[in-house]
């Protein structure tokens, strides 16, 4: 089937863009969780290096992972219906990004094992420190990776009523918290039962052990 100049045109973009985030995640061209660009975004916030490093390097070790890409970042936190203060989002971008959301504000001034424990008090998720809540994000990261805005969108509202549970209390809310639960369930190695495993591996598209 012959296409038309803007079909092709269409099509080579979407080529181009796929060889670009496959790239991207293969060689670390595309900015994974860009250094440079963190540290323009959180300077000057009185951020302590050891939480910088924690975010820092438990990220790309997701993004590899995951093969997902963050290629921006940024200091604003969208509002949440969730409980508690939001300290790491992940957010999509109209063109299938992601984008990495910091709460500079609540991290100003607190030490790496302050945060840590301010995780662990918490009872409605199961991370127990930064680095999990990162993993957590990732979770979010790896099930809208590549996906447009609207397919996002799509994606969040049919999840909406399948939360699970055994988990957590935002895991029995939402399904997609559900999934990104379950990641970090997964990074600990734990052991869950099949209906919660069938369930990560048909929206995540990968094995949960």
């Amino acid at each position: 089937m012959k296409l038309t100049k803007a079909e092709a045109q269409a099509k080579h973009s979407e080529i181009l863009a796929q060889r670009q985030l496959t790239y991207g995640v293969s060689r670390g061209i595309i900015k994974s969780i860009d250094v440079d660009d963190y540290k323009i975004i959180t300077g000057g916030k009185g951020i302590s290096q050891e939480v910088n490093d924690v975010i820092i390097n438990t990220m790309k070790k997701c993004e590899k992972d995951g093969q997902f890409v963050i290629s921006e970042i940024s200091d604003k936190i969208s509002l949440t219906k969730t409980e508690g203060t939001p300290v790491l989002q992940i957010e999509p971008m109209a063109n299938g990004l992601l984008k990495l959301n910091v709460n500079t504000e609540y991290l100003s001034g607190k030490t790496l094992e302050e945060i840590n424990k301010a995780f662990a008090d918490t009872k409605i998720n199961v991370a127990i420190s930064l680095e999990e809540a990162i993993i957590h994000e990732s979770g979010h990261a790896i099930s809208i990776k590549g996906k447009t805005g609207k397919q996002v969108e799509d994606f969040y509202a049919m999840l909406k009523d399948k939360g699970l549970p055994g988990i957590s209390k935002i895991a029995l809310d939402d399904g997609a918290e559900c999934l990104a639960e379950l990641e970090v369930l997964r990074h600990r190695g734990t052991k869950v039962s099949k209906a919660l495993s069938d369930f990560y591996e048909q929206y995540m598209g990968r094995k949960y052990l």
